[in-house]
């Protein structure tokens, strides 16, 4: 395994230059958790604990960088595109959501393949505890927002 536990300061501009010409930007909060995208802003941000473990941090990045790709090629559309604001628009974004991440997952796994062979990719929509989470945790906020 080449790719080390911390991520340095080198490693992270390395990745600010990686995703530039996608039309991303990076920016680290200190929360925790691992990353989300503003997929119109191309802004990815990300928890200042991910720097953690390398193999996490190209992850979560390619991941959330995927999402912008997948917004500026209008690849599931109506999830990156759409903030519900009544329950038949909530209903349609459930019924793609996680099939979009899936597809987020898959591709930026190929894009680890391809840009950085022998780091695995981890995987953040695999099995059935991050199903749960993601329709339990992460949608149930839309539900409450419109309630």
């Amino acid at each position: 395994m080449w790719y080390k536990e911390k991520v340095s300061e080198e490693e992270i501009a390395s990745a600010r230059a990686f995703i530039k010409p996608f039309g991303a930007r990076l920016h680290f909060k200190s929360v925790i958790g691992g990353g989300q995208v503003h997929v119109d802003t191309g802004l990815i941000e990300m928890s200042k604990f991910v720097t953690r473990n390398s193999q996490i941090f190209w992850s979560i990045l390619l991941h959330e960088l995927c999402h912008c790709i997948c917004f500026q090629k209008k690849l599931y559309y109506n999830y990156h595109n759409l903030e519900p604001s009544n329950t038949k628009e909530l209903r349609r974004f459930r019924r793609i959501a996680y099939k979009a991440e899936r597809f987020v997952d898959k591709m930026a796994a190929k894009m680890m393949e391809d840009y950085f062979p022998g780091m695995p990719y981890k995987y953040q929509y695999f099995d059935k505890h991050d199903k749960k989470w993601f329709y339990e945790e992460f949608l149930d906020r839309y539900y409450k927002e419109l309630r």
